[in-house]
């Protein structure tokens, strides 16, 4: 579904996405768009603190100090994606008629915008997102992302921000690893 009337954006939105761009309700992402909001929104931060909350009661999770316990209330290993296909159903039935933007983007609009961003521009006159992956890499690097079913990263939504992304920096620089053409994107619409 195509914007039908003109979605409020980010000016770092107008120029990563364009008119690749689509105007959803939360429950109409994919999975993956909705498991990186579900992180961002519940888990990481506060937006959605009932998601944390439905957590703390189907597993081990003590959002006081950010740290899951892997596993559930009966001790059996379970994978982070399990954790979030239980936490959906909730998600969607308190938060699945708000509205997101998803895009797919070129890797290149998304790197060029970044080496835009004023705090990079400054750190790398260059311009090299090259450089600047080289170092956010560093000895330590970032963990492996999948290739497949890519989560999305989350572009900034107010310009006063003056970055880019929001939140995925670890994801985007494994892509960028991956030699990944395009990238995922959600973004906020008013």
């Amino acid at each position: 579904m195509r914007h039908r009337k003109r979605a409020e954006v980010s000016d770092v939105v107008r120029r990563v996405v364009g008119d690749r761009g689509r105007v959803m309700r939360f429950r109409d992402l994919p999975r993956e768009a909705k498991y990186a909001l579900v992180q961002y929104m519940g888990v990481d931060g506060y937006a959605w603190p009932d998601v944390a909350e439905q957590l703390e009661v189907r597993y081990h999770y003590d959002s006081a100090i950010e740290e899951w316990v892997r596993g559930d209330r009966t001790g059996r290993s379970v994978s982070w994606t399990t954790v979030l296909d239980d936490v959906l159903p909730y998600v969607e039935a308190h938060y699945g008629d708000r509205l997101f933007g998803y895009a797919v983007v070129p890797m290149s609009a998304l790197t060029s915008s970044i080496m835009d961003d004023p705090e990079l521009k400054e750190e790398f006159p260059s311009g090299s997102f090259d450089e600047f992956h080289a170092r956010y890499m560093g000895p330590g690097g970032v963990e492996e992302h999948p290739v497949a079913r890519r989560w999305p990263v989350i572009l900034s939504s107010e310009d006063e921000h003056e970055e880019t992304l929001q939140d995925g920096w670890h994801r985007l620089n494994d892509y960028y690893r991956q030699g990944a053409r395009t990238v995922p994107v959600v973004y906020y619409v008013d």
